[in-house]
């Protein structure tokens, strides 16, 4: 098993502790680490992402669900005309 991303630099050896405590007493158990900063990296900005998703689904519902809903259906078009000339008169 190796990890795919964590969120301390603890958890490298928390995922073996019961492979561990269940072998034999005669079998010797090793983790590899490798790039602990970077899987930790990955971890904060995995949970941020998923924050931030789950903040704009959230909002998104609410304000379909209320009075905003009309509001927002008039700023969609404009909104999306300035993303496409951005997009269009990119300078790179």
């Amino acid at each position: 098993m190796i990890s795919g991303y964590l969120f301390e630099d603890d958890e490298v050896t928390d995922a073996w502790q019961d492979a561990a405590e269940q072998s034999l007493d005669s079998t010797e158990v090793f983790h590899l680490t490798f790039e602990p900063e970077e899987l930790v990296a990955l971890g904060n900005a995995f949970e941020s992402f998923l924050a931030t998703e789950a903040v704009r689904m959230v909002s998104a519902q609410v304000i379909s669900q209320t009075v905003f809903a009309a509001l927002a259906s008039a700023l969609i078009l404009p909104f999306g005309l300035l993303r496409a000339g951005d997009l269009i008169d990119n300078s790179w």
